[in-house]
């Protein structure tokens, strides 16, 4: 569910592609159904090189974050963590993600858990997706150091859904190959620990999402 913005109207957020191809994509907003209301430009986030191409919007405490790439030639637009209260004042980047010139991995699609933001992203020249958690800001904006119960999770962690204080991750036990396997586990927001609990093992096969 989208979240609710003052003054007293309800704003979906929408990419300005769908509006007029001419301004690129771009953070937009509706004060009503799709069919009736007027579409209007909130901020256009990419002005110099390309579009912004905003994802994965997300409602969290009456704000909206999404992920858009600001950056780095048009060839290689990378994405960074973005707010916005439905106003282009109140529309600013929360945190400029790493990206290691090794690595063409974007950040996953945003997920809430436990009243806070989770997704994965490759940070390192390894390669390798870490979860990532996001309290709104910069500083708390970070990889978290996860421990699977059992198991391996050497090849990646990869966020695909967030439920109360549950965040659901597949993970990989190396590389990719025939003999990998990809196993689904829980992370609890609320332990400290930071521990994933084994749902279901791959047993060399893929999870399907």
């Amino acid at each position: 569910m989208l979240p609710t913005f003052a003054p007293a109207r309800r704003l979906a957020l929408r990419r300005a592609a769908r509006v007029a191809a001419a301004v690129g994509f771009a953070l937009t907003a509706t004060a009503g159904p799709a069919a009736a209301a007027p579409i209007s430009l909130v901020k256009a986030i990419n002005t110099t090189t390309a579009d912004a191409s905003p994802t994965g919007l997300t409602a969290l405490g009456g704000k909206a974050y999404f992920l858009a790439q600001t950056s780095g030639a048009p060839s290689d637009l990378l994405d960074d963590l973005y707010v916005s209260d439905g106003s282009g004042a109140g529309t600013t980047r929360v945190a400029a993600l790493p990206h290691p010139e090794t690595s063409a991995e974007q950040p996953s699609t945003l997920v809430t858990a436990g009243g806070r933001l989770y997704f994965s992203h490759v940070s390192t020249a390894s390669g390798v997706a870490e979860v990532w958690v996001s309290d709104g800001t910069a500083a708390g904006t970070h990889a978290l150091t996860v421990h699977p119960s059992s198991g391996s999770i050497a090849g990646g962690a990869r966020v695909v859904a967030g439920s109360g204080t549950s965040v659901y991750v597949i993970g990989t036990d190396g590389p990719a190959s025939p003999a990998s396997s990809q196993d689904l586990y829980r992370l609890d927001t609320s332990d400290p620990t930071n521990a994933l609990t084994l749902l279901a093992q791959g047993g060399g096969s893929t999870i399907q999402t």
